[in-house]
């Protein structure tokens, strides 16, 4: 006789490894288990970051056949779909907007599955166990509401969820031969605009050498962690959101599947840019450099990307969140979702007016995009 069970971890330790890998064979590399313990291992979330690890299991008899990566949260820092207007509106009207619970990778604006479940289960029977767990979990907790981010685009979302759109820009790849192929279906300028770019590292005196996780020295992991926390200590005060510990257990767990480009200037190492791969595609993570030479971020995180993707045969190259320049360079834009729900009736009447008129934007914002594509033939295709 079956038995159905399902309920709630605050570590992911507590679900048998196997058992997850089972339910993310399709997915790409970031809901993979390793991946996301390393957060909770490195302390990156957990007690004192605002992540409260919060995934939810679904059991028949002993078999895991659904699961959910999520989080209880106490503020909105990483996770990349913007809601500090709705927080603050929360505020001045004297209601509080955290706790929230959000299924999510931490600090990665990756598209990925997030209703993890067995290819022989019932979506409906597993949401309905869902929603009533969540609720149980927001009467504990008193959370705000619950928000999915960065689902897919296929996703069968609960109706009583609220769908938001967001654009990313990501570069594909049209069996090109090298990178002279990829420039030649763009137009006069912008080839010459990219190859004038490219050709300014050069002349600064900088090399530029791609490694693989599993052949990078110790001197380099220290140059990529270094680099890492420079740059968000410039940008944002502090050193980032991912600690020491992070590395080291990526360089022990997953060294097979990152990239990392490295800049050096007369034999000093100075820059770096961390990518994950997997079998078709290539998702760039993390900048930093530890001396200013201009246009270098377009050399280390797109055209190397690109070079790597054309070598290597990826399909697919997510070069990460925002940046409009992209568009110039070849990177085509994306639509990206999520989901919500908000408890406060009034502020989830609101919320819904204000995501149509935000689709509504996004809309134009897409158009405008396709209107400045640097390809010399596609675009008419890419209107229709």
């Amino acid at each position: 006789m079956s038995e159905v069970k399902s309920g709630w971890i605050q570590n992911l330790d507590d679900c048998p490894k196997q058992q997850w890998q089972a339910l993310v064979k399709e997915c790409g590399p970031f809901v993979q288990y390793d991946f996301l313990n390393i957060f909770e291992q490195s302390g990156c979330v957990g007690a004192n970051t605002g992540w409260q690890v919060c995934h939810w299991l679904m059991w028949d008899n002993e078999q895991l056949v659904a699961a959910v990566p999520g989080y209880i949260k106490y503020h909105s820092f990483g996770e990349y779909v913007f809601d500090w207007g709705w927080a603050d509106s929360y505020q001045r009207a004297g209601v509080a907007y955290y706790p929230k619970w959000i299924s999510s990778v931490p600090f990665t604006p990756i598209t990925d599955e997030r209703l993890l479940m067995a290819a022989n289960v019932d979506a409906e029977r597993v949401w309905q166990r869902l929603e009533h767990d969540l609720l149980q979990l927001r009467d504990k907790y008193h959370f705000s509401g619950m928000h999915w981010l960065f689902t897919p685009a296929h996703w069968q979302a609960s109706e009583s969820l609220m769908k938001r759109c967001q654009i990313q820009y990501h570069w594909h790849n049209q069996n090109y031969h090298n990178f002279d192929d990829f420039l030649s279906r763009l137009t006069s300028r912008k080839r010459k605009m990219i190859r004038k770019e490219r050709r300014a590292v050069a002349d600064y005196g900088i090399e530029v050498e791609r490694l693989s996780g599993e052949t990078m020295s110790e001197r380099h992991w220290q140059c990529l962690v270094k680099c890492y926390q420079q740059t968000y200590l410039e940008h944002s005060g502090h050193s980032g959101y991912l600690n020491e510990q992070w590395f080291a257990l990526v360089r022990k767990q997953l060294s097979q599947q990152i990239m990392v480009v490295f800049a050096s200037y007369e034999e000093q190492l100075i820059a770096a840019s961390l990518f994950f791969k997997d079998k078709d595609t290539l998702y760039g993570r993390y900048w930093g450099s530890l001396a200013h030479a201009e246009l270098l971020h377009f050399e280390l995180c797109y055209y190397q990307g690109i070079d790597y993707c054309i070598e290597q045969q990826l399909r697919h190259f997510n070069a990460g969140a925002q940046g409009e320049h992209k568009l110039l360079r070849g990177f085509e834009p994306t639509y990206c979702y999520s989901y919500h729900r908000l408890e406060h009736p009034e502020f989830s009447n609101a919320l819904a007016e204000l995501l149509n008129q935000e689709r509504a934007y996004m809309t134009e914002q897409y158009q405008q995009a396709l209107n400045i594509l640097p390809f010399k033939h596609v675009i008419d295709d890419l209107r229709s």
